[in-house]
């Protein structure tokens, strides 16, 4: 059976980063593949630099469109491959192996859509970003990045992205057309693979506006007053958390008791408890000794 893949990069004013991109592409050793490009019109230079690999593109255009969704929605109409990959400009793919490690993995079952790990750059550092294994949770939000997806040409080709939807939804479009897959019963089929390395940036990485797009996606399927007091549950633990008391009391836990008032605890099972409800994982018939001081990954990091 053949799997050829169809990468569909959609980019406007992108010029800094779209080369990386498709370069990107180019790089991976998986042979059967075509490349789709959708400019939106761009008039930094983007196009340009496309036009150089004009003769490599199996589709390209440079024209206006009603936004990434729309242009979304071009490319795969021109995908001719067996599944469909989403790269946008800007993103790289994780390795020169990545495509063919997640489609070889991917199709020793029966699958409709494929889907890995990610890696985050926040333009200082690299975070791992795993997908996640429970199916189940996708009744409240998407369980992996789409662009570390492969999803068969016929199924995306009937699941486009509803740009009817786009003032609703915003940037979690992509996530309803996920959603309706996974309500529909597709099967996901996850593997060990870091596809896509991804920038972190924009309005996609606001947290709040994530959790009222994913609300009115997810409400409409299932107990919805179940959801909305899972999301006001969320909403609220983030507020607490980004607040300016709970970063003192954090900051209060982490080091000045951790190091100053629990080292005077002299049992040891009690030290290790106040250990515990701080967050610190001791391994079994481990002991932090009284005289240690203890730096937390986050604290460190910061």
């Amino acid at each position: 059976m053949s799997n050829k893949i169809s990468v569909i990069t959609v980019v406007f004013n992108s010029v800094s980063d779209i080369r990386d991109t498709l370069e990107s592409f180019f790089a991976q050793t998986w042979a059967d593949k075509e490349y789709i490009v959708i400019d939106g019109g761009s008039t930094d230079g983007t196009a340009d630099i496309i036009r150089e690999y004009s003769g490599h593109l199996a589709y390209w255009c440079s024209e206006r469109d009603n936004g990434i969704y729309d242009a979304m929605n071009k490319g795969i109409s021109h995908a001719a491959g067996d599944w469909i990959s989403i790269l946008n400009s800007g993103d790289v793919f994780c390795s020169p192996d990545a495509l063919k490690l997640a489609i070889e993995a991917g199709t020793r079952q029966p699958a409709d859509i494929i889907y890995g790990d990610a890696i985050a750059d926040d333009g200082e550092k690299y975070d791992f970003v795993p997908a996640g294994d429970d199916l189940t949770r996708m009744d409240y939000e998407a369980i992996y990045r789409h662009g570390c997806s492969l999803v068969r040409t016929a199924v995306q080709k009937q699941y486009l992205f509803d740009t009817a939807k786009e003032e609703a939804y915003g940037f979690a479009l992509d996530f309803d057309s996920i959603f309706r897959m996974y309500h529909d019963g597709l099967r996901f089929v996850k593997v060990p693979v870091c596809i896509q390395r991804y920038k972190q940036e924009g309005a996609s990485s606001d947290l709040f506006k994530s959790l009222k797009y994913n609300y009115r996606i997810t409400s409409q399927y299932g107990d919805v007053a179940v959801k909305r007091r899972y999301y006001l549950k969320r909403w609220a633990v983030e507020k607490v958390r980004r607040s300016s008391l709970y970063k003192c009391l954090k900051v209060f836990l982490t080091d000045y008791f951790l190091n100053s008032v629990l080292p005077h605890v002299p049992v040891f099972r009690l030290r290790n408890m106040c250990y515990k409800l701080i967050g610190i994982r001791i391994g079994t018939g481990s002991v932090i000794d009284r005289k240690a001081y203890v730096i937390p990954i986050s604290t460190a990091a910061a």
